[in-house]
């Protein structure tokens, strides 16, 4: 079973790529409609990517998560990308697959 924030992301990359086909085929379609369309189809593939890869990562994905990190939004633990990590001082600070800014200590200490 898929988590049902990915299950709704990917019906919604779903209905903007059906709504993208029709505005290509539609005899009235603009320059300006096809781009907003192509921009929604756009947003939309990279949320269902980000949560795919965020909770799924393939085999082959595996070299590019840094760190794994429960994501209280999500309710579920996620994936992060070396490439999504930028250093604030003592802080490392990232993207959640949920598309929340978060941040974490640089090194993790042992407690106990």
């Amino acid at each position: 079973m898929l988590h049902p924030v990915f299950e709704e992301a990917f019906d919604d990359l779903l209905i903007a790529w059906r709504s993208h086909q029709i505005q290509r085929s539609a005899p009235d379609r603009t320059v300006q409609r096809l781009a907003t369309s192509r921009l929604k189809l756009d947003r939309a593939r990279d949320r269902a990517y980000r949560l795919r890869f965020g909770m799924y990562p393939e085999v082959a994905e595996e070299r590019e998560v840094a760190f794994v990190i429960f994501c209280p939004s999500l309710d579920a633990v996620v994936h992060i990308k070396h490439r999504d990590l930028s250093n604030e001082g003592s802080m490392v600070r990232f993207m959640c697959p949920c598309g929340q800014s978060m941040s974490r200590p640089h090194t993790m200490e042992r407690t106990g």
